[in-house]
């Protein structure tokens, strides 16, 4: 009989590349509870809490929730031969729309290179390979069509040129890589500097799309770290990051409450 290998949480995390508070956190909301310790009361994970953690983390790499996840987890009828192929396939369809991205991102640079207004209809349709942009339509116009942020939006980036959205973009990249970056080095959400970049992050989408206040703001951390593809977008700067921001706006608009935040 083969010999069971036990791990440390402190090994698990650097094998898996994550944070110790992460593990500590999944044990707590019952995502990944190891069923042995050491004598010194200390986590041991084996082959079962290693090949759960790794459902884990590329179920959510591909941006489904946590609580999603524990439900798909503890399933009684979970098959994880089924699990791995469906997560084989899942990944096989982004890397074939990752492909294409990034086709058409070396359409867009070929169009610039050349220094024309882009070309025929076929060129120009192939700068939008991959992306599906409908996906983020229906859900848009069904939670806030009716509404006047959705007009206010509709309204402004209507007028955006090529260079605004460039730009646009460049700023919400730089907070989300910054916000990161504290993730990685285990700054806590409520942490000043934490929250000093949330405040821009809130300002970003007051400036550029609608009026923004901290209550509206809370409103969307709940879509944020509860809908995959919000989910999967903004963990494209670090897996985690959907759930990190959605806590650091939420202690931001509890804060303001209290009366910490002008």
């Amino acid at each position: 009989m083969a010999e069971v290998r036990w791990h440390q949480i402190k090994e698990v995390a650097q094998v898996a590349g994550i944070s110790i508070r992460t593990l500590h956190h999944y044990d707590d909301i019952g995502l990944l509870r190891p069923k042995v310790r050491n004598r010194a009361g200390y986590r041991l994970y084996g082959k079962d809490e290693l090949l759960r953690l790794q459902q884990i983390l590329i179920r959510r790499e591909l941006g489904l929730s946590l609580e999603h996840i524990r439900l798909s987890l503890d399933d009684a009828h979970f098959d994880h031969r089924k699990a791995l192929q469906d997560l084989k396939d899942r990944l096989h369809a982004r890397a074939r729309q990752t492909n294409a991205m990034l086709r058409a991102i070396d359409g867009a640079v070929r169009i610039l290179e050349n220094g024309t207004n882009g070309g025929s209809s076929s060129i120009m349709a192939g700068i939008f390979e991959g992306i599906d942009s409908a996906s983020y339509d229906d859900e848009v116009k069904s939670r806030w069509g009716d509404s006047a942020e959705f007009r206010v939006s509709a309204k402004r980036t209507k007028g955006y040129s090529k260079e605004m959205w460039t730009r646009i973009c460049a700023e919400h990249t730089a907070i989300c890589d910054e916000l990161a970056a504290l993730m990685r080095s285990k700054t806590q959400p409520d942490d000043l500097v934490v929250l000093t970049l949330v405040e821009r992050h809130r300002g970003h989408i007051d400036r550029w799309f609608y009026p923004c206040p901290r209550s509206m703001h809370v409103a969307l951390a709940d879509l944020y770290d509860s809908d995959s593809r919000f989910v999967r977008n903004i963990d494209k700067h670090g897996i985690g990051l959907a759930a990190f921001l959605s806590s650091a706006i939420r202690s931001a608009g509890r804060e303001e409450i209290a009366g910490g935040l002008p």
